[in-house]
């Protein structure tokens, strides 16, 4: 079994749509702007696919997740049933910790390495899911699309190995919170290298 190389559309993981390597739509994430509301994130899958279909999902669309996203206070996931708040459902052990932890549908342990590149360099950052057992087993990896002319940017790649094929729904919707975060701390290390202030 070989691994699955899913395209993302979008720089933004919240406001984007996840491809396959025939281009067929496997996940499409939708996060409506709102004035006076929290933003909520919708992330919805595709088990019917459809290429001729132009709103990017068809009536088989399924909701696997919504996330609330909170400044003040913890994000939350809806998953199925549960809800469950970011502080208890994917964690970080330390403070300041670039690392995320989550159990997965097999009860086993998991964790996102989160590495902000170094914006000042033009290096890119990247995300890396581990097996939380020492064995450093990579599950995923993502890394953001080359920069082109005009400042354009090529899409980026959710590489998932077969190890966490069974669980591509769970990689997808922790994916989307990691990446929102990692990208939040690109910007602070990229307002301190300029000598500047970013906004929460």
């Amino acid at each position: 079994m070989t691994s699955r190389h899913l395209t993302i559309s979008s720089d933004d993981a919240r406001q984007t749509t996840i491809v396959d390597e025939l281009t067929q739509i496997e996940y499409h994430i939708d996060t409506p702007f709102k004035w006076f509301s929290r933003p909520t994130t919708t992330i919805s899958k595709a088990p019917c696919r459809q290429q001729d279909d132009h709103s990017g999902l068809n009536l088989d669309s399924e909701i696997i997740a919504t996330i609330e996203w909170h400044a003040l206070r913890a994000t939350v996931f809806h998953i199925g049933n549960r809800v469950v708040s970011s502080r208890n459902f994917i964690p970080s052990r330390e403070h300041l910790s670039r690392e995320r932890h989550f159990i997965g549908p097999d009860m086993i342990s998991y964790f996102w390495k989160l590495d902000t590149g170094v914006p000042s360099l033009q290096v890119e950052g990247s995300l890396e899911l581990y097996r939380d057992d020492n064995s450093d087993t990579c599950i995923a990896s993502y890394k953001r699309g080359e920069v082109r002319v005009f400042d354009t940017r090529d899409p980026g790649c959710l590489e998932i190995t077969p190890e966490g094929e069974h669980m591509i729904d769970m990689i997808v919707i922790t994916f989307v919170y990691v990446e929102k975060l990692r990208m939040d701390m690109e910007a602070r290390a990229r307002a301190l290298a300029s000598g500047g202030t970013s906004s929460p």
